[in-house]
């Protein structure tokens, strides 16, 4: 008894021991001791700098991943919103139709009727009506004549009501066959991003599942999730908003010292580092933004309260809402990704980083519009 009393007590302190290597070992991995904090913290940590180039590389494949499902996500809430909106709209659009519809009939019966008795001799022109009075008489005359008036003038009321309503009627359904195109729209949009978001949640799931530390990898990601929809996306449409109002007062860059005339027009041309101080004087907020001229794009670099901030794009000459230049967004970049077209498009929507010249009362057409030698160059035609 004592015996296996004995070998017992051992095996059971063997196991012990082995759990404490396994855990100091666990400690000491770097993979664990980058993530475990993520499961306390919604703050996620950086990608350790002892990483390997492939495991960087394939963390940063799976931010992608996470992030577009994410902001796909959005656009799809976007789309669900916008079609709730319209089936309302379409369901009281057909109501009017069906209303419009009842008035009109009524109006068709009037309108054939006073038609019918115009083309049957039933009704005669008011000059027919005068003639055929046999005694002139001036009181009756009148008399007659104004009531003739009254029938005609009664008649053309008529007939003009229903063209009115046929007008409006065919106005409203026209409305009405839009909507419902509109609303297919957003169906296929729907259906096209909802097998995106299928598709990335598939690949990523496939590829976490094959890591050991898989628990960790997806807190971490879904703290950065977390981290770029309450301190990133804020940012990112602070900084779009502050650029935007900015661009509202372009037109006080423009004076003798940014114009060159030519034989073939007026050229417009402001360095990077004049087009920096006049952004950052308009707004105080983007201070820590540098705004840079490259030949191929026009790149935003910087950081917003801790956030780093990096997008680019171009200045295309636009005749909407009116004719001028806007930026395009063509990349915005999160925690060293990409992040997808939803976002760009998403953000382009709401903020207008156009100038005008037609909003201050300039009569000016823009020919021409790109960046070279750090500097926005415009070509304009007074």
């Amino acid at each position: 008894m004592k015996t296996k009393h004995f070998t017992s007590y051992f095996y059971h302190k063997i196991v012990v021991i082995m759990c404490l290597f396994v855990f100091v070992f666990m400690l000491n991995d770097p993979i664990i001791q980058s993530f475990a904090e993520v499961t306390t913290e919604n703050n996620p940590p950086p990608i350790p700098a002892n990483f390997s180039p492939e495991r960087i590389t394939e963390l940063q494949s799976w931010l992608k991943k996470s992030l577009s499902i994410v902001e796909i996500d959005r656009e799809l809430d976007k789309i669900k919103a916008l079609q709730i909106n319209n089936t309302a709209e379409l369901a009281l659009i057909q109501r009017d139709i069906n209303l419009q519809s009842f008035k009109l009939k009524d109006l068709r019966e009037k309108a054939g009727k006073i038609l019918r008795s115009y083309y049957m001799g039933s009704r005669q022109p008011i000059w027919m009506m005068i003639l055929s009075i046999k005694k002139v008489n001036w009181s009756d005359w009148l008399s007659v004549f104004d009531y003739m008036q009254l029938i005609v003038k009664h008649d053309q009321v008529t007939l003009d009501n229903y063209s009115k309503a046929f007008q409006q009627l065919e106005a409203t359904k026209r409305i009405g066959v839009a909507k419902a195109v509109a609303l297919d729209e957003e169906k296929h949009r729907y259906d096209v991003q909802r097998a995106r978001v299928l598709a990335l949640t598939a690949s990523l799931e496939k590829e976490l599942s094959r890591q050991k530390d898989a628990k960790l990898y997806w807190a971490w990601l879904k703290a950065k999730n977390e981290q770029w929809l309450h301190i990133g996306l804020p940012q990112f449409e602070a900084a779009l908003d502050g650029l935007s109002k900015a661009m509202t007062k372009f037109n006080r860059m423009i004076g003798p010292d940014t114009l060159t005339t030519t034989s073939s027009g007026t050229i417009f041309h402001i360095h990077e580092s004049v087009f920096n101080k006049f952004i950052k004087e308009e707004s105080p907020e983007l201070r820590d933004m540098r705004f840079a001229f490259d030949d191929d794009a026009f790149r935003v670099n910087g950081v917003a309260q801790g956030v780093p901030i990096r997008f680019a794009g171009n200045y295309r000459i636009t005749n909407t809402p009116n004719h001028g230049i806007r930026f395009f967004i063509e990349r915005i970049e999160y925690g060293g990704v990409d992040l997808p077209d939803t976002t760009l498009a998403d953000l382009q929507s709401r903020f207008d980083l156009g100038f005008y010249p037609a909003s201050i009362g300039w009569n000016i057409t823009i020919t021409s519009v790109g960046q070279k030698n750090r500097e926005l160059v415009v070509d304009l035609k007074f």
